[in-house]
């Protein structure tokens, strides 16, 4: 599934070049300043590991983002889900190459989505709880996702991406819930995309531009890695 979410940032860079541009000379100064500060800033590296303050609540399980391969990967469709189970399965010992993990997925298209997760799961030995609980239910869908987490089960979970290119899904991308605190939830979204981030709970149930768990249906999708066979 494409998470193409840095474009917007190159968009937002050429908007601004073309609005300053054409202001007072004074301003034109202040552009040679901003502009290179939005392209570091759009084109940053991402970040395999983050601190985050869990002294008000919440944990870290410590699980260092990965890319797509770089070798094997379909770049077009993206391997978010090949790259998710990867993680999860790593944090028990079990390390699987994404190529593997794809094949275990048997996918008619390029990639795996939500029909193929758990089929790749099954076939490479993890153990898992899906999420049952009722749709619209966000904030419980969330509590979830934390409850897990302090059993110190790491969750992937679907997400949106908006501004979203298929409007009609209710998954753009699967990403790997590895901690949480007050602000937000710690999200592995591979260093093909942001690696890993602390995404503010006020951000996954809105339809602001990122990542999000709000989609057309309000179904939401999820899987607790409890361990490995």
């Amino acid at each position: 599934m494409p998470a193409n979410k840095r474009v917007w940032k190159v968009l937002l860079i050429g908007y601004f070049w073309k609005e300053l541009m054409t202001t007072t000379s004074r301003i034109g100064a202040v552009t040679f300043l901003l502009i290179p500060w939005l392209a570091l800033s759009a084109y940053a590296k991402p970040k395999s590991v983050r601190n985050i303050d869990t002294s008000r609540g919440g944990l870290n399980l410590h699980i260092p983002d990965v890319a797509w391969d770089p070798e094997k990967a379909d770049f077009e469709a993206g391997w978010c889900g090949e790259a998710s189970i990867q993680m999860a399965l790593a944090y028990y010992g079990k390390k699987i190459p994404q190529d593997v993990i794809h094949q275990a997925g048997k996918p008619r298209q390029a990639d795996l989505q939500d029909d193929d997760m758990d089929r790749a799961l099954q076939n490479t030995g993890a153990l898992f709880v899906p999420y049952s609980g009722k749709p619209n239910d966000l904030e419980g869908f969330i509590a979830w996702i934390q409850k897990e987490l302090r059993l110190g089960h790491p969750v992937i979970c679907g997400c949106k991406i908006y501004p979203t290119e298929n409007p009609e899904w209710d998954v753009d991308h699967f990403v790997v819930a590895s901690g949480y605190n007050s602000k937000g939830l710690l999200l592995n979204t591979q260093l093909d995309c942001d690696g890993q981030l602390l995404v503010r709970y006020k951000q996954l149930i809105s339809k602001k531009a990122g990542y999000s768990f709000r989609n057309p249906r309000n179904v939401f999708w999820a899987r607790a890695i409890t361990g490995i066979r």
